[in-house]
């Protein structure tokens, strides 16, 4: 299929929390099956979970009266993402090969929270590979304590082509940190797919990146 990464939406295996920050059990039934029936196709692929996993998180356990950083919450979710790999590593998944993305295109309230979301992910799974995606450009201490937590960002092509200064700054971290590009324009994919599927690939080539994201039809559910 020439997929590196399988986006995984977290339905059916978030981790919601009640009214003391316990954590409900978590059936893993569909995440597992959508890794055996992708590397029966693609037996190296990769995963990405996505869709703002910490973000929600935090939304949902304000439902139930609890606020971060509440301790409750931040054992709640170290607690889940130990759970989650130890039945990634039954399933043959290392952490090298599954990111996770704990914000979604972050703004400059959610890039505080979601840095020590990374921080605790990291204490718990130190292998852990964090992604995240911009459509804009920052630079403010709380952006560089963000940035100094992922592993692989992936900008929008109009932010990369916008600010030049993005690809240097994480091109000069070198290999500290993976990059890609993305678009994410409703069905741009169908409207545009020249630019869409043959563009990006030329200018993930010519900047020496990492590779692009997009989307295919099963991810319009």
């Amino acid at each position: 299929l020439g997929h590196n990464f399988i986006a995984i939406d977290p339905t059916g295996f978030f981790p919601n929390v009640d009214t003391s920050g316990n954590l409900f059990p978590v059936d893993y039934t569909t995440l597992n099956r959508t890794i055996k029936e992708s590397r029966e196709l693609s037996p190296n692929c990769k995963f990405m979970l996505i869709f703002s996993l910490g973000a929600k998180f935090i939304d949902q356990a304000n439902r139930q009266g609890l606020h971060w950083p509440d301790p409750r919450l931040k054992q709640a979710w170290q607690a889940w993402l130990k759970d989650l790999f130890a039945n990634l590593e039954q399933q043959g998944v290392s952490p090298h090969d599954f990111l996770v993305q704990v914000v979604d295109e972050p703004n400059p309230a959610q890039v505080i929270f979601a840095t020590e979301l990374h921080k605790l992910s990291k204490e718990i799974i130190p292998d852990l590979q964090i992604t995240a995606t911009l459509t804009g450009w920052h630079l403010d201490d709380d952006y560089k304590g963000f940035f100094d937590t992922i592993d692989y960002i992936i900008p929008t092509v109009r932010a990369a082509r916008q600010n030049p200064e993005l690809l240097k700054y994480f091109k000069a971290r070198g290999d500290k940190v993976a990059t890609a590009v993305y678009e994410c324009a409703e069905a741009a994919e169908s409207l545009n797919p020249t630019s869409y599927y043959r563009m990006m690939p030329w200018y993930v080539w010519q900047n020496k990146l990492k590779g692009w994201i997009y989307w295919q039809r099963d991810d319009r559910n």
